[in-house]
């Protein structure tokens, strides 16, 4: 972050077409301010997988295909069980481990456990391992498939607050797994507890 002081009314329209022109735009959702990394591989001795890269990978993603809809949404990512960057309270949590399989050289595959149901303030809560050892590549796909659910889900309360901690307080593991998976479609599920939810679509 930076600050630019003591600019003249008449010039701050273009210092702002500026600064947006160099790569800082001034407008940008609010998912890039509410995520966090920590510092990562290569530059922690400790982590042992991506974590900046991983996080921008991931949030472009899911602003690409949902926009706003997002813009409250919490990741907090880490490279190893250290947690700098907190991701037992997340909304979605991130940790880096490695998978089981290793790749054709027989090196270690890098790989993330995914953590849901954490929380700060009225809901503090610790998160659970809902996921584990998801290789990286998979993980931007898991995340955008939890999201689209929760999103689905959202669209049934005809605008009343349903955060992504609601969605996943009110689904079971199993569901959150299988729609993570691409196993269940949110809708699928909607539909099997159609009396529950009070809908019949």
């Amino acid at each position: 972050n930076f600050i630019v002081g003591n600019v003249p009314e008449s010039k701050v329209a273009k210092l702002v077409y500026e600064v947006e022109r160099i790569g800082f735009p001034l407008h940008i959702n609010r998912v890039w301010g509410r995520s966090i990394a920590c510092t990562g591989e290569p530059f922690c001795n400790y982590s042992v997988t991506e974590t900046k890269t991983k996080l921008k990978e991931i949030l472009e993603r899911l602003e690409a295909k949902f926009g706003d809809a997002i813009a409250d949404l919490k990741i907090h990512l880490d490279g190893c069980p250290h947690a700098c960057a907190q991701h037992w309270v997340g909304d979605i949590g991130l940790q880096g481990t490695t998978a089981r399989e290793t790749d054709e050289h027989g090196g270690k595959v890098q790989a993330y456990d995914i953590i849901l149901r954490g929380g700060l303030g009225k809901k503090t809560a610790i998160g659970k391992q809902i996921l584990r050892r998801i290789p990286t590549d998979l993980v931007p796909l898991y995340v955008e498939r939890l999201v689209e659910g929760w999103l689905t889900f959202k669209t049934l309360r005809n605008g009343n607050p349903y955060t992504f901690r609601d969605f996943c307080d009110e689904l079971k593991d199993e569901e959150l797994v299988a729609i993570a998976e691409g196993k269940l479609n949110a809708r699928e599920l909607i539909r099997r507890e159609s009396g529950e939810l009070g809908t019949d679509c």
